[in-house]
């Protein structure tokens, strides 16, 4: 999966491909379809909330579900989300 990856603060993001694991038992999988940066990204990206590196960016999404774990009741595979 392509991930927008900032390795260093104050630099410009890159796009790279990261691995992804199958989910744990309260997490969901998306296929994402698109992402935006909002301000928490740009608070890390600038230094003002400490996070570790590298990080992946883009936590508000929406996408179609490809796998949920065991105990995820409310979404499965094939719905669409929006989070």
């Amino acid at each position: 999966m392509k991930a927008a990856v900032l390795f260093e603060l104050n630099a410009p993001r890159q796009i790279e491909n990261v691995s992804v694991r199958r989910p744990k038992s309260h997490e969901v999988l998306l296929r994402m379809s698109f992402a935006g940066i909002c301000h928490i990204d740009l608070q890390y990206m600038e230094a003002h909330t400490p996070h570790p590196m590298p990080v992946v960016l883009g936590h508000e999404s929406s996408g179609i579900v490809e796998a949920v774990g065991d105990e995820v009741r409310y979404v499965r595979p094939g719905d669409h989300v929006v989070t």
